[in-house]
C-alpha cells in the first residue's frame, strides 16, 4: 500500500517540492522548486510527518 503525503516548504507553503535524497539520519530530504522561494536551495525534512507512516 502506497501512502500519499502532502508536503509545503516550511519556508513559502509552496506545494513545487522536489525529492532530494537521505539525511545521513535516512530521513527524506526534500527541495523547494519555487523561484520566489527565499529559500529555495536549502534543504528541509518534514518532522512533522516522521513516525505517522508505517
Amino acid at each position: 500500500m502506497r501512502h500519499s503525503v502532502d508536503v509545503q516548504s516550511p519556508h513559502c507553503q509552496s506545494t513545487s517540492i522536489s525529492k532530494a535524497g537521505k539525511s545521513p539520519k535516512e530521513q527524506q530530504r526534500y527541495l523547494c522548486t519555487n523561484s520566489e522561494c527565499p529559500k529555495k536551495h536549502s534543504y528541509f525534512i518534514m518532522l512533522s510527518v516522521l513516525g505517522k507512516m508505517k
